[in-house]
């Protein structure tokens, strides 16, 4: 550890005193020239599956945004979120594949379903986990009695 404190440069040992791996591993591949133009480096930790959840909900949230223009209400199930978090969850890439995974999962089925009819403006979509993917199904909203 002591080689390594001084061959560092001091701006990256002073950053990164817990990963310390990392920076050997920048050395090992790159340049000193390369290595003094870094400001910065920063080591995150894995995402938790809690995490990947509360991630969901929010490009959840963006969806229901849009679906608001129309009135239409969108829940999905626990069982839906936990599969739709597990669909988006991976280790190495954090949450970058949950927006994908919202998008051909929740995202396309719904538009079809708007094209084709089977979803009105005003009605609640509620989706739910199931073995081959996930269940949709349409409540038409309740009519108000005069």
């Amino acid at each position: 550890m002591r080689k390594l404190q001084s061959e560092l440069p001091y701006s990256l040992f002073a950053l990164v005193p817990a990963g310390l791996f990392v920076v050997a591993e920048l050395q090992r591949h790159f340049r000193p020239e390369f290595l003094n133009r870094i400001d910065d480096i920063i080591v995150f930790d894995a995402l938790s599956r809690d995490q990947v959840a509360e991630i969901a909900e929010i490009q959840l949230e963006r969806v229901r945004r849009r679906l608001a223009d129309r009135h239409i209400d969108l829940r999905l199930s626990p069982a839906a979120m936990e599969q739709l978090g597990r669909a988006g969850y991976d280790p190495a890439f954090g949450a970058r594949p949950l927006k994908r995974a919202i998008q051909q999962l929740i995202e396309t089925p719904l538009s079809r379903k708007l094209i084709a009819g089977e979803v009105q403006d005003g009605d609640t979509v509620r989706i739910d986990g199931a073995h081959d993917g996930f269940a949709f199904a349409v409540e038409a909203p309740e009519e108000v009695l005069n």
